[in-house]
């Protein structure tokens, strides 16, 4: 979210709308591009096709470094997870971004910038950003619900975080996998499954409240 939401989304939104022309046509049509793909097929497409090459790339930087224990660590498969979430995760934000930069770049105190002398930077996040931040907040909450429940369903296919390191994906997956498991330990499935649905709720119910306590409507 920090990646693909913040620093992308919202750094091309603001550019997006500020610029408008070809620059705009281009980040808006790449954007519809990915979106035509259904968000958690592209990540598992992603997370499956580029998770052979980040586990070599990070044992040739073991090998290469005095870093050890990279692979055991779990750093590729963070590193794929990101990658996967990143890869869809601006798209949203950037729209959302655009949208306010529209309408907010063409008030009296953005042309009072422009008339004197102000960068384009500064007009961006001085100007331009801070007022359209209130539903920015909002979309990052709401946003980390859906970033929780793809993490889960990577896992549980096994292109996610993998064992030893904990994850709730993998938790399902193990709980879920054996009938016998079911009729003797049901708490392994019914306690990483409420713990999934008690997290993507309170990022929801976040969201919402953010949205009452910061929409000026």
């Amino acid at each position: 979210m920090v990646t693909g939401g913040l620093i992308i989304g919202v750094t091309l939104g603001l550019v997006s709308g500020y610029s408008g022309g070809r620059i705009d046509a281009f980040i808006m049509r790449t954007g519809e591009i990915f979106s035509s793909f259904p968000d958690i097929l592209l990540a598992i497409i992603l997370a499956a096709t580029l998770r052979p090459r980040i586990v070599d790339w990070v044992r040739w930087v073991e090998e290469h470094s005095f870093l050890d224990d990279l692979v055991k660590s779990g750093v590729a498969d963070y590193v794929v997870i990101s990658l996967a979430l990143v890869s869809f995760g601006w798209i949203g934000m950037a729209r959302l971004v655009r949208g306010q930069i529209l309408a907010l770049k063409e008030t009296q105190h953005v042309e009072s910038a422009r008339a004197i002398g102000a960068s384009t930077p500064r007009i961006l996040f001085r100007h331009l950003l801070p007022n359209a931040i209130s539903p920015v907040v909002v979309s990052v909450s709401m946003g980390m619900g859906s970033m929780v429940g793809v993490e889960i369903i990577l896992s549980f296919l096994g292109i996610g975080i993998q064992p030893p390191r904990p994850s709730l994906g993998v938790m399902l997956f193990e709980g879920g996998v054996n009938v016998s498991i079911l009729r003797n330990w049901p708490w392994l499935l019914l306690a990483p499954g409420i713990a999934s649905w008690l997290m993507v709720l309170s990022w929801n119910l976040l969201g919402d409240a953010l949205n009452d306590v910061l929409n000026p409507r």
